[in-house]
């Protein structure tokens, strides 16, 4: 499988006390990598880091040239509650082409928000909001996923056909890095388990 991402003693912190400290892992093309550790422990940091949102860190971070597109939902559901899902869906769809951003009909179906098409986004429960959220930050071109809690507010039957759905993809060559504090998940759907101790890789 060929590289598309590696990290080498990366380390960030603020008001000097450090985050992550002297992190370093490869992701690979098809890989499910688990990030696990105690509220405040830099898991959402390091996706922030690895999805170029956070540049000011220490270390190395280096790109396969096959990475293309990445697809991040991390801290919090990014839509637009005052917008229908409808609404919400043709925004991130106008963006096809200028990002290189292709929207996944099939994620569409799993969720079954087709049927909360005119319903204000901010009006939705919990797990539909995060449902939204993946369906806005997952493209179907998509080569690496970094979510984090993909899972938070789901129901059964939808978090499985989800987890089902990010299996299918790692097959495809999609490497996903995700976030859970529930280590059943991550055991499940994960190739290895990253955990964070205070931003210390054990």
């Amino acid at each position: 499988m060929d590289r598309l991402v590696s990290l080498e003693n990366v380390s960030f912190g603020y008001d000097n006390q450090k985050i992550i400290k002297d992190l370093s892992f490869e992701i690979a093309e098809g890989e499910i990598v688990g990030v696990s550790g105690k509220n405040g422990s830099g898991k959402s940091t390091l996706l922030n880091i690895i999805g170029g949102l956070i540049t000011d860190f220490q270390g190395m971070i280096q790109y396969g040239d096959n990475l293309g597109q990445i697809g991040c939902m991390i801290g919090g559901a990014p839509i637009y509650e005052d917008l229908s899902v409808k609404n919400n869906i043709e925004m991130i769809k106008r963006m096809d082409g200028t990002r290189n951003f292709r929207f996944d009909e099939a994620l569409y179906d799993i969720t079954d928000l087709k049927q909360y098409e005119k319903k204000r986004a901010g009006k939705l429960s919990l797990g539909n909001k995060q449902m939204l959220a993946l369906l806005l930050s997952i493209g179907s071109k998509s080569k690496l996923l970094l979510l984090d809690e993909p899972f938070n507010g789901i129901d059964p039957i939808h978090k499985a056909a989800l987890m089902k759905y990010l299996k299918q993809r790692a097959k495809s060559g999609t490497a996903v890095v995700m976030t859970s504090h529930i280590k059943g998940d991550l055991k499940f759907m994960c190739d290895r388990i990253i955990e964070l101790s205070y931003g210390v890789d054990k």
